[in-house]
C-alpha cells in the first residue's frame, strides 16, 4: 500500500503539486484502503446537500410504528374483535313471540258476553333448539373468531417482514449512494491525471474520454438509485402509516457480526408451534369438524313452546291452553343428509390445505436458510477477500500506469469492476437480512438464532 500511495502521490504532483491534490490523495487512499462501511449523508434530492443532523430511523422502531399505525393492521384486529361478539349471540335462544287477540266473536253483536267462548287471549311462545345445537353453533363462532385472531397476527408478521424488506433495501441504496459518490470522486482524479498526461505529451486524449464516459455512467446510476430510493421510502412510509413523504435516514449498520440461525429442522419445529398461518388452517380444520356435528344435529327436532291465556265475561272461568311444537325433519334424505354429506368434504378440503400450507411453510424455510447462508458466504466472500484483492490490483496498475506500463483504460475499467464488487458487498448484506427477515415470518417469530 505504501508502494501505492508513493505512486498515485508522484502521479499528481507532476500534475499539480498543491494542496489539492494531496487532499485527493488522501480520499482515494482511504477510499480504496478502508471497507465502504463510513457513515453517509442521505441525499433526498439532488438539491438536498445541507449537512444535517438526521435522526435515524432504526428497523425495530420502524416496526413497531408499522404494527401500531398501519391501517390494514387495525382493521384486522377490529375484524377480530367484531367477530369476538358473535358468540354470546348466536348461543341466544331466539326472540319468544307475544301474541294479543279477540277469540270468538259473534260477528252480529259483538258482544264478549252473548257466547261462553269468547275471550280476550295474550299469548307467549318460545322456539327451543333440540339440546347441544346452541353450544355447537357458541362453538364454531368462537373458532371463526380465533381464526380471525391467527390471521390478524400473521399480517402483523407480514408487515413486519415487509417493513425489514424495505428498510434494508433502504439501506443498501444509502450505501450504494455513498459508495458512487466516492468513485465519482475518484473518477474526476482520473480525468485530472489523464488530462495532465495529455497536455504533457505523455498521454492520449482517448484516456480522458474514457474517464468521462465512466463518469457519465457513474452518474446515470446516481439517477436510478435516487429513483429507487424515493420509491422505498413511500413504500416504507406507506406501511408505517406515515405521510408519504416523510424523510427517512438510516445509519450504517454493523455488518460484522454474524447471526447463527438453528438448524432447518429446529426452525420447522417451531414453526409448527407458532406459525399463525398454520393455527388459523388447524382452526378451519376443526370449525369444519364443528359443522358436521351441526349439520348432524339438524336430524333432531327442534320444539316451539306456547301458553295463552284467555279472559272471558261473565263471571266465566278463565281458560289457558299449553302446546308444544316438534319440527320433524321430514325431508331429511334431500337436506340434512346433503347437509352432512357437504360437511364431511370440507373437513377433507380443509385438511388438505392445511397440509399444503405445512409444506409451504417448510419449503419457505429451506429455501431462505439456504439463501441466508449464500448471501452470508458471499458477504464474507467480498468483504475478506474480492475487494482487498481488487484493490492490490489497482494500487499494482497505478503504479505500472506512472512508467506507461499500462493503459489507463485498463485501470479505469478495473476500478470501475471494485465498485462493482463492492455494490454486490452490499447487495450480500441486504440479501443476507432481507432472507432473515423472511425466514422469521415463515417460522412465526424472531427466535431463530442459535
Amino acid at each position: 500500500m505504501k508502494y501505492f500511495t508513493d505512486s498515485i502521490s508522484s502521479i499528481l504532483g507532476r500534475c499539480h503539486g498543491s494542496v489539492s491534490a494531496w487532499l485527493l490523495v488522501l480520499t482515494v487512499f482511504l477510499f480504496l484502503a478502508m471497507p465502504s462501511q463510513a457513515a453517509v449523508l442521505v441525499v433526498h434530492s439532488k438539491e438536498d446537500t445541507q449537512l444535517l443532523k438526521p435522526k435515524y430511523l432504526a428497523v425495530e422502531y420502524a416496526v413497531k410504528t408499522a404494527i401500531d399505525s398501519n391501517p390494514a393492521v387495525a382493521a384486522m384486529q377490529a375484524q377480530y374483535d367484531a367477530l369476538m361478539l358473535v358468540p354470546p349471540e348466536v348461543s341466544a335462544l331466539p326472540d319468544p313471540t307475544i301474541t294479543f287477540g279477540a277469540v270468538n266473536f259473534p260477528t252480529d253483536t259483538f258482544s264478549r258476553s252473548q257466547e261462553p267462548m269468547t275471550q280476550l287471549q295474550i299469548g307467549f311462545s318460545q322456539a327451543l333448539p333440540f339440546p347441544g345445537k346452541l353450544d355447537l353453533k357458541k362453538q364454531l363462532a368462537k373458532q371463526s373468531a380465533l381464526s380471525a385472531f391467527h390471521e390478524a397476527n400473521q399480517h402483523k408478521i407480514e408487515v413486519a417482514q415487509a417493513v425489514k424488506i424495505a428498510w434494508w433495501q433502504i439501506h443498501y441504496i444509502d450505501r450504494a449512494i455513498e459508495t458512487l459518490m466516492l468513485n465519482k470522486a475518484l473518477m474526476r482524479q482520473f480525468i485530472d491525471v489523464a488530462t495532465t498526461q495529455y497536455q504533457a505529451g505523455v498521454g492520449s486524449f482517448q484516456d480522458v474520454l474514457v474517464a468521462k464516459i465512466e463518469l457519465s455512467k457513474l452518474k446515470d446510476k446516481e439517477t436510478g438509485l435516487l429513483s429507487q430510493r424515493v420509491k422505498q421510502v413511500i413504500k416504507l412510509n406507506y406501511l408505517m402509516g406515515r405521510a408519504l413523504s416523510s424523510p427517512i435516514v438510516i445509519g450504517v449498520q454493523n455488518t460484522t457480526t454474524i447471526l447463527n440461525i438453528i438448524s432447518q429442522e429446529m426452525l420447522q419445529k417451531k414453526a409448527m408451534e407458532s406459525q399463525p398461518r398454520l393455527k388459523k388452517r388447524g382452526e378451519q380444520v376443526t370449525a369444519a369438524q364443528t359443522k358436521l356435528k351441526i349439520a348432524q344435529r339438524d336430524l333432531y327436532p327442534d320444539f316451539n313452546l306456547s301458553v295463552n291465556y284467555g279472559a272471558r265475561s261473565n263471571a266465566r272461568s278463565d281458560l289457558v291452553s299449553i302446546m308444544v311444537g316438534v319440527k320433524i325433519p321430514l325431508y331429511a334424505g334431500a337436506k340434512q343428509s346433503k347437509n352432512i354429506s357437504q360437511s364431511r368434504f370440507e373437513i377433507t378440503n380443509q385438511q388438505h390445505k392445511s397440509t399444503d400450507e405445512m409444506m409451504k411453510v417448510k419449503a419457505l424455510i429451506a429455501t431462505y436458510s439456504t439463501n441466508y447462508k449464500r448471501a452470508l458466504q458471499q458477504q464474507l466472500l467480498y468483504e475478506k477477500m474480492i475487494i482487498p484483492q481488487a484493490g492490490q490490483v489497482i494500487s499494482s496498475m497505478l503504479a505500472q500506469y506512472q512508467v506507461n506500463q499500462i493503459d489507463f483504460y485498463k485501470l479505469v475499467n478495473m476500478q470501475m469492476t471494485k465498485f462493482e464488487y463492492e455494490l454486490k458487498y452490499w447487495q450480500a448484506v441486504t440479501h443476507a437480512h432481507q432472507a432473515l427477515a423472511t425466514l422469521e415470518a415463515a417460522v412465526g417469530e424472531g427466535n431463530i438464532y442459535e
